[in-house]
């Protein structure tokens, strides 16, 4: 974290997950990064989830991210889950 990241995208493992990617060390002055996967967002090949993308709101005080997923029963993508990271004291505020 020597660069500052607050959040590190991947996305191959095709579930969604939003979490702090490694406990601070003293040597980063407690900086945290988030880690955020990506689910799978147009696929017939799912992996147990609907299909999503994510949302990403990026402020000097928060990262705030949504899980946008698929409703296939009404043929819509909707918001399913939001996460909001205090950039200050580095947790979720759910």
């Amino acid at each position: 974290m020597d660069c500052g990241a607050d959040l590190i995208l991947s996305g191959h493992l095709h579930i969604w997950h939003a979490g702090t990617f490694a406990h601070p060390a003293p040597e980063h002055d407690g900086h945290l990064a988030i880690q955020l996967h990506a689910g799978t967002s147009l696929s017939s090949r799912q992996r147990g989830e609907p299909n999503d993308f994510n949302l990403i709101d990026i402020s000097p005080l928060h990262v705030n991210l949504a899980r946008i997923s698929f409703d296939d029963s009404k043929k819509v993508f909707t918001k399913a889950e939001a996460r909001q990271f205090d950039r200050a004291s580095g947790e979720f505020i759910l």
